[in-house]
């Protein structure tokens, strides 16, 4: 299960539920993570200042949303950075 929070919307953990898969793996930068689930797919959540997000039109989430890709790319590993 993957839990989420942040200081404004979330102060306490929220129990984020996943489509499919469990996090496999995560990154985190200064504002934002990354993870990855078993079933090859990513989230995001943070601030999304210069499109670290996968997602031109958001500003920021403070709960995980599916990053879309291409459906032929299966992602194998992330990270995340400052």
């Amino acid at each position: 299960m993957l839990w989420c929070w942040d200081k404004i919307d979330h102060p306490e953990p929220v129990a984020v539920e996943l489509l499919r898969g469990q996090v496999e793996q995560f990154g985190c930068g200064e504002h934002h993570c990354l993870f990855l689930t078993t079933q090859g797919e990513v989230l995001s959540s943070g601030a999304n200042l210069n499109g670290e997000l996968g997602c031109r039109s958001c500003k920021e989430r403070s709960i995980p949303m599916h990053v879309s890709l291409p459906t032929s790319n299966k992602v194998a590993r992330i990270a995340a950075s400052n």
